[in-house]
């Protein structure tokens, strides 16, 4: 009687633990990926965003999503969001009308956006993404905090006055420069002109002027001339020829081109003293 042979149960065993390690592989296929902490205004919108990577490939029939959310006072956990192949957002309780579907399956995004927040949604809010095989993997969590105005207008207030301050002064500080800069720019062109005036107006104005004190210097010898002469005419008047005293005009006349000018005392020295030798001449020669 033949015996069948006894299955090797190392064998076995080996072929187990490889089947099940691969599975173990294909299972932890989903990554999953979210923004740690995230501060809304109250009455404003956020987004919450997530997303994922998987071993398998990404269809809009086979990947399904799910938003939970974990209040801060009561610990307790509600689904707020489910999607698969189209969006199911919480129509009943805190989160009613106030979730929206902001993902898109085919670019791994799963991300979601609450309206009109409040302090109520203050809390964690839990990603989870599933695309079978790969039906299990890692969870991403994002931590809301719904702050007032108020508080965030104190450090919003704070840096637009310190901001505000800032530019104000700069402002009026290149306002002062520009303004110093032109009326300087204004004072260093009318000193210039006024030194091309003063430059240029005594050279026109000197000689005119000269021309005028000579013309008045000449008129006056001509007068302080006339005078003279006439007097000099005057004092040989008296008892003498008409033609001697042509001579002695035109003589004195003669004798004054080009010569320095002489006071009355000396021309009528001169003067008497060429009709003295003019007359002991006229009176030598032989009369006809």
């Amino acid at each position: 009687m033949e015996t069948s042979p006894t299955p090797n149960i190392h064998s076995i065993t080996s072929v187990t633990c490889q089947s099940l390690q691969t599975r173990v592989q294909r299972v932890w296929g989903i990554e999953i990926f979210t923004t740690s902490e995230v501060e809304a205004v109250n009455g404003t919108s956020v987004k919450l965003k997530c997303t994922f990577s998987s071993t398998q490939p990404v269809s809009l029939q086979t990947v399904t999503i799910t938003w939970d959310f974990q209040s801060i006072a009561s610990k307790r956990t509600e689904r707020i969001f489910y999607y698969q192949e189209v969006a199911y957002p919480r129509n009943t309780g805190l989160f009613k009308g106030h979730v929206k579907w902001s993902g898109d399956i085919m670019r791994k995004d799963a991300s979601i956006t609450l309206n009109d927040v409040c302090p109520k949604f203050n809390g964690t809010y839990i990603c989870q993404v599933a695309n079978p095989p790969d039906i299990h993997g890692s969870t991403g969590e994002t931590i809301l905090r719904v702050i007032n105005k108020e508080t965030l207008s104190e450090i919003s207030v704070l840096a637009a006055v310190v901001g505000g301050s800032c530019a104000v002064i700069l402002v009026f500080l290149g306002i002062f420069i520009a303004v110093k800069m032109y009326r300087k720019r204004n004072k260093e062109k009318d000193i210039e002109m006024r030194v091309e005036e003063y430059r240029k107006d005594p050279a026109e104005s000197e000689p005119s002027s000269r021309d005028d004190e000579e013309e008045e210097d000449l008129g006056d010898e001509d007068d302080d001339d006339d005078d003279d002469d006439n007097d000099d005419l005057g004092a040989l008047s008296f008892g003498e020829p008409a033609f001697l005293q042509q001579m002695f005009w035109k003589s004195s006349h003669c004798c004054c081109i080009d010569t320095p000018v002489e006071g009355p005392a000396e021309q009528s020295a001169k003067i008497r003293m060429k009709a003295a030798i003019f007359m002991n001449g006229g009176a030598s020669q032989p009369r006809p």
